[in-house]
């Protein structure tokens, strides 16, 4: 209950803050950085599955989860350019709530400008399953009218994780419709998930609605600079 109601103040002030947040740039509106999210368990990512890509840098992402069974709060904070930290508290039917921390570094080739990997490790302290992955994303279409040239259309992710993962691969896909909403699809190793995101233009909000196997999703990102 206590994670419950933690979850629904923080979704309520997500959306404040999406309310009162002051208009960002042109450029900040259509910039491909506008859509990322909080996975379940908190790295940047999509659904459960955590992308390449970290938090900007001095930004704190809150975000929520919602599945049938367990609930989570997380926030994570982008150090640089190139690495997040974060911690989460997941709440699950039948069990204690859980406190855990993660991280996740981003490396790009300096001769393969295409795409991106991260390295990560979710929980490293085992206070709910140890997990470390890398996945690598990339970007194969071009962007939809209305984002910026650098943006892509269409990115891949795939990668390989232990604990939570299930020491099995790991992915998904993105599909840009437009500049607000985008389709989802990944494998966690165990699950097909599915959902469709919607991300404001001109403040940092984001709300994903979908499917984690059989059952209901639901997970918002507000992101505020510090």
């Amino acid at each position: 209950m206590k994670l419950q109601r933690l979850a629904l103040a923080l979704s309520l002030a997500a959306l404040i803050s999406a309310c009162v947040v002051g208009s960002v740039t042109a450029q900040d509106e259509i910039s491909p950085r506008a859509t990322r999210m909080n996975t379940f368990h908190g790295p940047t990512g999509l659904l459960r599955v955590p992308t390449a890509f970290v938090a900007v840098q001095n930004n704190a992402q809150y975000g929520v989860a919602l599945r049938e069974n367990e609930r989570a709060a997380s926030v994570t904070y982008g150090i640089t350019d190139y690495a997040e930290i974060g911690a989460t508290i997941v709440d699950q039917d039948g069990r204690s709530n859980k406190a855990i921390v993660s991280g996740k570094i981003n490396v790009i080739p300096s001769n393969i400008g295409w795409f991106q990997l991260g390295l990560g490790a979710i929980d490293p302290f085992d206070v709910y399953d140890d997990s470390y992955y890398i996945v690598a994303s990339t970007g194969i279409l071009g962007a939809p009218k209305g984002l910026e040239e650098k943006s892509i259309g269409l990115r891949l992710h795939l990668g390989y994780g232990t604990g939570i993962y299930r020491e099995d691969p790991i992915g998904g896909a993105e599909l840009f419709l437009d500049e607000r909403f985008s389709v989802i699809g990944e494998y966690d190793g165990d699950d097909f998930n599915f959902g469709l995101r919607y991300s404001h233009r001109r403040q940092p909000f984001r709300i994903l609605v979908g499917v984690a196997d059989t059952d209901f999703f639901l997970s918002s990102t507000v992101s505020l600079e510090f």
